[in-house]
Order: C-alpha cells, then structure tokens, then sequence
C-alpha cells in the first residue's frame, strides 16, 4: 500500500505541472517494472516539452526578422513619393513574404514528420533523371558553379531505386543547396550501390565543418556558422527534415570529409 501511494503521489506531482518527479523503486521491488514504466513516460513528457518549447522559441526568432522588415517596408511605402520607390517597397515586401511563406512551409513539413511519419509510397524509380530534374531546378542559385552529376560505374543510362516521389526530390534538393550555398567552386553528386543499397553522395570543396558538429546539423534551426541569415542560410530546417526522409526510407545519412575538399 505504501509503494502504491507513493506512485499515486508521484502521478499527482506530474499532474500538477512537477515534470521532475520520479518515483524511487528498485525494479527488483514489487510494482518496481510499473515505477520503471512511470519514470519513463514522465522522462518522455519532459523532453517533448523541451523540444516544442525549444521549436516555439526558435521559430519565434525566424520570424522576427521579416516581420521586422515588412513593418518598416510598410513605413517607407505610405512615405514614398515616387512610383519607382514605391515599386521597390512593394518588391521588398513581396520577398519578406515570400521568405515567411517559405519558413511556416518548412515548418509544417517537418512537424508532419515529427508527429507521425506520413506514408511515403516508395516506387521503383529512376533516381538519375530525378537527380538531373533537380539539379537543372537549383542550378541557377548559383549559376557560375559547376553541378555534375554522375554515376558509378559510369554512364550508366539509367538508376532504379525505390524511393518516395514526392519527398525524395526533397532530400535532394537540401543536400544540393546546401552544397551550393558552402562550395567553393565545385559541386559533385555521385549515384553508386554498396550491395542492396543505394548511395547517393553530394560533394562540394567549402570549408566543412568540425566532426564535433556532424550530427548536430541535422537538428532543427542549427545554423553552425552564426553569420548566415535565412537569406543567405536557408531556413535552419532543411536538413533536419532531410534526415527525416532518409529515415524512413530506412536509410542512413552521414557527414564525411569529402575527396573535393
């Protein structure tokens, strides 16, 4: 009686908003596999707590920005005195939109696949011409950089692979772009298998970053170069929402040195 009233109150604390409390059971005790299971679900409530306060406060600080600059583009339009100038507040402002329409798109894919993987429907499909359908879409970020895309062995007319058609496109893209936004002057994507799998590699020959750093990339709004702005950074959720796909593909995504650099 005494270890269940003890469970009861520990029940009550986390009720109450005490997210800390833990009930204080050897598993070898009587209802010890209970307290486990209890202690557990309450470890589980905190850390999501964490992860949607440190979301709410993260997409708070994107958001400042444009929002900063709409209401100042606001002000300097009603001050306008030519159309030329206006013209150019109305640009400005359409981009800062077009920035927060971007950022809330990003958003909302992500916790799609925080709250509940969506089915991907994975098809047999020739990932080549979609890697080349991709490359020909971002190229013109950065139009004086080098993209090839290749395969291994080489020229190889087409690559079968079962991957979703609607989200891996996307874990293309944000690879590519973000090889484009760190390279120097070259980027490379490579096709090739290891056995049943498939590997996709993208190389660039930037300045890469510290091994420490490899896997906190691909958490939510990490940006390890703090200089970079959305403009110039993305949106801070692109490779988080990478790995994501990857994972339900049932793949893998690394960071390694690459032979570029």
């Amino acid at each position: 009686v005494k270890k269940l009233r003890a469970q009861e109150a520990t029940i009550a604390k986390i009720a109450d908003g005490d997210l800390s409390a833990r009930v204080d059971l050897s598993p070898k005790e009587s209802l010890g596999r209970l307290s486990q299971r209890l202690n557990s679900m309450a470890d589980r409530i905190q850390e999501l707590l964490g992860q949607q306060r440190r979301l709410i406060q993260a997409v708070s600080h994107e958001m400042r920005p444009p929002t900063a600059r709409i209401g100042f583009a606001l002000e300097m339009l009603a001050e306008a005195k030519t159309d030329e100038e206006r013209q150019r507040r109305i640009i400005s402002l359409n981009e800062d939109l077009a920035d927060m329409d971007a950022l809330l798109d990003e958003l909302l894919t992500f916790l799609r696949f925080e709250e509940g993987a969506p089915s991907l429907d994975l098809e047999s499909l020739d990932l080549l011409a979609m890697t080349e359908a991709v490359q020909r879409k971002v190229q013109p970020f950065r139009p004086e950089l080098p993209m090839r895309v290749q395969t291994q062995p080489p020229n190889t007319p087409t690559f079968a692979a079962r991957v979703s058609r609607r989200y891996f496109p996307r874990v293309l893209e944000n690879l590519m772009m973000n090889a484009m936004r760190h390279a120097g002057s070259r980027v490379a994507v490579t096709l090739d298998r290891a056995g049943s799998e498939v590997v996709v590699r993208v190389d660039d020959d930037g300045p890469g970053i510290d091994e420490d750093d490899s896997a906190r990339i691909f958490e939510p709004f990490i940006r390890l170069d703090p200089s970079r702005d959305r403009r110039t950074g993305g949106t801070g959720l692109g490779l988080a929402i990478t790995k994501r796909i990857v994972d339900q593909h049932q793949g893998t995504i690394l960071v390694e040195r690459s032979a570029l650099g």
